[in-house]
């Protein structure tokens, strides 16, 4: 990620992600929201994959799935509200 706000350095995600759950963790824990981060992204997940002979086709569907699931919860939950 560019941290325009240090001059535009680079930052890894993870830990720019982390530190915004720093910076608003008083108002997370006012509202009851907790928040785990997966240990490794998406993107890692697919090169690990990649590397240990998934095949791109496969790699791809997995991720496709994990998407449809994933939001298929979101639509849940919020239909709940």
């Amino acid at each position: 990620m560019i941290d325009f706000r240090r001059d535009g350095a680079q930052v890894e995600a993870r830990a720019a992600l982390e530190s915004l759950l720093g910076w608003t963790q008083p108002a997370r824990a006012q509202l009851g929201i907790e928040v785990a981060l997966p240990e490794r992204n998406g993107a890692q997940r697919a090169r690990e994959a990649l590397e240990a002979g998934v095949s791109i086709e496969d790699i791809y569907r997995d991720a496709v799935a994990e998407t449809r699931r994933t939001y298929a919860e979101l639509g849940q939950a919020a239909e709940r509200a």
